[in-house]
């Protein structure tokens, strides 16, 4: 099994693909000198490829870019745009004097949308600009789940900046927040593959009444209601990450029906 991945902020960061399990047997979570970020990352596929990406790019000294996206669809199909879409994401970051977030998802959604290839597929996407030297977090959102900050005191909170999929329509804007970030405060951002493994069922403790109101919960709602979002109190990104895993295998095991899943935690150390 492949170990978990890590990368601290002061390595340049090599391409990121998006299949990369976790070992859920460890009890370390990586380390880096303290005031940096470490970089924890969790991703399976549904079938051989995956339509999941996760590119974390040296952007400077002092900061780091960081795409998680998801592009409609599974299998060959949605690897292959995830690829262009890699690509944009590339591009778009080596044209821009001044990088913001928002910026960055304006770009790359007016060049899918001119793109016969994308094939109608939508791409749901985050982006973020990791700042040593500020000690913060810039992203935007384009339709991907909301982040989540977890205080290093256990707070938890779903970050809800505005955006709507790539691919969609050119004249979409996205708007950029900022995250001061504390030593031993975690970013988390995830695919929509990561709601099926928070229902009552994958965690361990289905009845059907369960399963009726989860039907009529927004996905947000899904998240923040999860055990596994509780356990984030007190949880390191690493342990956070091995439960996905955890709960991944248990509704393989369940016969749930499950999508590509990634994730990855940014922390503070």
């Amino acid at each position: 099994m492949a170990t978990i991945a890590s990368l601290p902020l002061a390595v340049s960061a090599r391409p990121q693909h998006s299949t990369c399990p976790i070992d859920t047997k460890s009890k370390h979570a990586p380390r880096t000198q303290r005031g940096a970020f470490s970089f924890v990352r969790y991703g399976e596929g549904l079938e051989a490829a995956s339509g999941d990406l996760c590119d974390v790019v040296s952007i400077g000294r002092d900061r780091v870019a960081v795409l998680v996206a998801d592009v409609a669809g599974h299998g060959a199909g949605a690897a292959a745009i995830a690829q262009v879409v890699r690509d944009i994401w590339r591009s778009t970051l080596r044209s821009a004097m001044f990088v913001k977030p928002a910026a960055v998802l304006t770009s790359m959604n007016r060049a899918l949308c001119a793109l016969e290839a994308l094939d109608s597929r939508f791409v749901a996407a985050t982006c973020a600009i990791v700042d040593s030297r500020r000690q913060s977090i810039a992203f935007a959102r384009a339709g991907a789940p909301y982040p989540i900050h977890r205080r290093f005191y256990g707070d938890r909170q779903l970050l809800r900046p505005r955006g709507m999929a790539l691919g969609v329509d050119p004249l979409a804007t996205f708007e950029t927040r900022r995250l001061a970030m504390e030593t031993g405060d975690a970013f988390y951002l995830v695919t929509d593959g990561v709601e099926p493994l928070l229902t009552a069922q994958a965690e361990g403790h289905f009845v059907p009444e369960t399963g009726d109101v989860e039907r009529t919960l927004a996905p947000d709602e899904l998240v923040a209601n999860s055990r596994w979002f509780a356990e984030l109190a007190r949880h390191d990104a690493h342990t956070a990450l091995a439960g996905l895993a955890q709960r991944r295998r248990a509704c393989l095991a369940s016969g749930l029906l499950i999508d590509d899943v990634t994730a990855l935690a940014i922390q503070a150390r």
